[in-house]
């Protein structure tokens, strides 16, 4: 049974986590239908390292470019050092907020984990903030195009645009670092609240969401890092996993991981949010269901 809690939670994990549909909300609900234990330190630390190396290497090109031509290597011309200069730049603005808002909130709301009707309403409102996103897109091409946007059809309605990531702006950077802060909250997507302000400051969709995703790496990077400054710590109520049940939830949250970024960069190109807010709705339901015929 153990093995498959661990393949679960590392699989919602990898996935849910990238996602805009919340990966600690789905951690969450899902430990609490189940009715499972945690998984301790070391699991957590193993499901955030295998999601860190899918990252890399998802974006290996990406970030090689950067590193290189930010440290004028490789021969690399004035522009391109300026341009990686100032992407970094612009990561590490946006990046601030999390990392502040981690500091200073997630210890104790790790301490005392969100009750399950709190982490349904934090998925409630991810809903709301990707229909909010896809409505606020809808009447700014409707206004840069004079037209109403009950008058766009449907494969219309669905066309990506907007500006793309490299036109991230210093307000981009902090507008997208503030509300992506907001995922301290159990059951907040950060990778939601990304895309949807970065959508709402005039980035299309696939720009918004390779920029959420970038921003995914330091987040992950940070999380492994506090994980393992608790290795060797069993807190009570988390389950006996052992090494089998780590290189499992290493392996599957890489796996999950590098499918789910695959799959959301093809699907913002020609398809809009509203899908993920229906089902993030129809879990979040489903969890404060059971919390009522539990709790009554």
């Amino acid at each position: 049974m153990l093995i498959v809690q661990a393949l679960v939670l590392a699989l919602v994990q990898g996935l849910a986590g990238i996602l805009p549909v919340s990966g600690s909300g789905h951690r969450e609900g899902v430990l609490y239908l189940a009715a499972w234990e945690r998984g301790g330190p070391a699991f957590e630390l193993a499901v955030s390292l295998g999601m860190l190396v899918a990252l890399v290497a998802y974006f290996r090109g990406d970030l090689s470019y950067l590193v290189t031509r930010a440290l004028a290597l490789g021969g690399a011309g004035t522009d391109e050092q300026a341009h990686a200069r100032r992407t970094v730049a612009l990561l590490a603005v946006a990046s601030l907020p999390v990392a502040v808002a981690a500091w200073w909130f997630d210890p104790p709301l790790t301490a005392a984990w969100a009750p399950e009707r709190l982490v349904a309403v934090a998925l409630y409102a991810t809903a709301l903030l990707l229909v909010g996103a896809e409505l606020a897109r809808r009447r700014r091409v409707a206004a840069e195009l004079g037209r109403a946007p009950r008058d766009f059809s449907r494969r219309e309605l669905r066309a990506d645009s907007g500006r793309h990531e490299g036109t991230t702006t210093l307000a981009d950077a902090t507008g997208v670092g503030f509300a992506q802060a907001l995922a301290v909250v159990p059951g907040l997507s950060r990778t939601g609240a990304a895309i949807a302000a970065g959508m709402a400051l005039g980035l299309s969709r696939t720009g918004a969401t390779r920029l959420a995703l970038l921003l995914s790496l330091p987040v992950v990077a940070g999380t492994v890092l506090a994980r393992a400054g608790e290795l060797g710590e069993q807190p009570a109520g988390t389950a006996p996993f052992d090494t089998l049940h780590l290189a499992i939830g290493f392996l599957v949250a890489a796996g999950g991981t590098w499918w789910a970024i695959r799959f959301l960069l093809r699907l913002v190109q020609t398809d809009d949010l509203l899908g993920f807010a229906r089902w993030v709705a129809l879990f979040a339901t489903l969890v404060l269901f059971a919390s009522y015929l539990v709790i009554g």
